[in-house]
């Protein structure tokens, strides 16, 4: 009779834990189940899928008022999405992709606080020498703001390819990415 008690306390533990654990958001969507179910979600609220391929799908819509591309990854075995990424268009004026930059930003810290930051160009670049867009392209400017929110890590970055890129990873399904490719790995070892 213990063995039973112990057993179904067991059990109810387990599943209140289960239900109890939350994930990161995005558009209000938990970043939490297979792709294709999350992109879904997506497509109801006006976006388009553009391509589909192995664990990531690539949807087209907007956000934060500006046209965009959505890429939405899967783990690697089991397809649990568990990463967002958000590429804005490709801009060719350092002013506006900075300016872009930290209008983002501004919206990102009145809902998560300040976040940690990295501003600047490496050598032989600087700010204000009119080869920014040139030094984007070679790697040569860091603009990155990283957040930790309760369930998860949202990063908003300049990349290489001119674009800002906003990324949205859930704490619980980027432990579940991680040990999948470790699985993978050590398969294939």
């Amino acid at each position: 009779m213990k063995t039973k008690n112990l057993l179904l306390s067991v059990i109810l533990i387990l599943s209140i834990s289960g239900f109890s654990q939350e994930h990161l958001k995005f558009k209000n969507i938990p970043i939490d189940g297979n792709i294709n179910d999350f992109a879904n979600e997506l497509v109801k609220q006006g976006f388009v899928i553009a391509s589909s391929e192995g664990s990531h799908l690539i949807l087209k819509g907007e956000f934060i008022n500006k046209n965009c591309e959505i890429y939405v990854l899967g783990s690697k075995k089991t397809n649990i999405i568990w990463k967002v990424f958000v590429m804005l268009p490709i801009e060719t004026s350092w002013s506006t992709i900075k300016s872009n930059y930290f209008e983002i930003k501004n919206q990102f810290q009145l809902k998560y606080n300040t976040g940690k930051s990295y501003e600047f160009f490496t050598k032989p670049y600087f700010e204000g020498d009119g080869y920014e867009m040139q030094a984007i392209g070679a790697d040569k400017c860091t603009y990155s703001t990283f957040w930790k929110p309760e369930f998860g890590h949202i990063t908003l970055s300049i990349e290489t390819l001119k674009r800002i890129c906003i990324g949205y990873q859930d704490g619980i399904n980027g432990d579940i990415n991680i040990a999948e490719e470790k699985e993978v790995i050590s398969k294939d070892i």
